[in-house]
């Protein structure tokens, strides 16, 4: 048996396999199977839903495609600029820069690093100065 580590929606889980030679033929067990337990992780994982910061007021900042958020640069508060980097999202292995089309104040962030963003998903809100 060897032993192996897995991720199945963002849960880690060890689960044993059992090598076969060749001459071995492959028959259903009768048995079920024990369920995989799951892993004790080393540092806290992002939440599965996003957590949403602050209010939705202003300018909604809008998600252009569907991808994983791999960075988020702001938070509620930070004062941004016109073109400023806010965060990034990976689609089809390329990371797609989102910047800010107005000056102001991030009024609300309504994702995080991890999530799958679908496309129109509102990631934060920016209200103009």
């Amino acid at each position: 048996m060897r032993k192996f580590q897995v991720s199945v929606n963002g849960t880690k889980y060890v689960v044993e396999v059992e090598e076969l030679s060749e001459a071995q033929s492959v028959t259903p067990a009768a048995a079920t199977p024990a369920a995989p337990q799951p892993v004790a992780a080393s540092a806290p994982e992002a939440p599965t839903a996003p957590v949403a910061q602050g209010v939705a007021e202003g300018v909604e900042i809008k998600a252009p495609l569907r991808g994983q958020i791999m960075s988020v640069l702001v938070k509620v508060g930070d004062k941004v600029a016109k073109n400023q980097l806010l965060c990034t999202i990976e689609a089809l292995k390329l990371e797609n820069e989102i910047s800010s089309p107005v000056a102001g104040t991030v009024t609300g962030v309504f994702t995080h690093v991890g999530h799958a963003a679908n496309t129109g998903d509102v990631l934060m809100t920016i209200k103009e100065d």
